[in-house]
């Protein structure tokens, strides 16, 4: 979540302002003494210049100082999980799901296929009943915390593998490949979950890429 301007550039903006705005204040206030005198063009463009100098290097630390709020204070959790398929092949999985409530909210199914969250044996799943290629997404933002950001099913809270589940409605035969992306920003860091691999039928354990950048 980094805005236009990179924040690491605030402090020096900053200094460059406090040092040169007050130069060119006095500056003005020379220069408007003088235009009373001598009321010149050339002396009221150069106050108009001056005046507009400081009002950018203002805006510019202003600019600054809220792009640097914004990508040390936000935060955002972003779920997302791809179905690959053929257009004729159908049945149901079971994946892990965010526990977060305001996130499943915001979860929205593209394709052909429909979702439900159901207890199973290894926790709450997200149960997808799909035709062909589907993707369930989400995403969520917010300055400072964003509450619970963990997902089901996994063996472990640092990830390493999550249970998941496939039943077949076709001839067994067709390859089903899945794809989970988990990602949670806060400032310039990130913990991102993913998996992708072939979904069997039945249930078993698929392992997790977990790390933080």
């Amino acid at each position: 979540m980094m805005g236009i301007v990179d924040g690491d550039l605030l402090y020096p903006m900053l200094a460059l302002t406090a040092f040169l705005a007050p130069l060119l204040v006095i500056y003005l206030v020379i220069a408007r003494r003088r235009y009373r005198q001598h009321r010149t063009r050339e002396r009221l463009l150069m106050m108009v210049a001056a005046m507009f100098v400081v009002v950018v290097l203002m805006a510019a630390s202003v600019g600054m100082a809220v792009d640097r709020y914004v990508v040390h204070n936000g935060s955002s959790l972003v779920y997302k999980f791809d179905i690959y398929a053929s257009y004729h092949t159908e049945g149901i999985v079971f994946v892990p799901a965010p526990v977060n409530e305001a996130l499943r909210d915001q979860l929205t199914l593209m394709g052909n296929g429909g979702m439900s969250f159901v207890q199973t044996e290894h926790g709450e799943a997200m149960r997808i009943a799909f035709r062909g290629n589907v993707t369930v997404h989400g995403l969520i933002e917010k300055h400072g915390d964003l509450g619970n950001r963990g997902l089901t099913m996994l063996t472990s809270p640092w990830g390493g593998e999550a249970w998941m589940g496939r039943e077949l409605q076709d001839n067994g035969t067709q390859l089903l490949v899945v794809r989970l992306s988990y990602d949670y920003h806060w400032g310039r860091s990130a913990f991102l979950y993913r998996v992708q691999t072939p979904l069997q039928e039945g249930w078993d354990t698929y392992t997790v890429e977990h790390k933080q950048t």
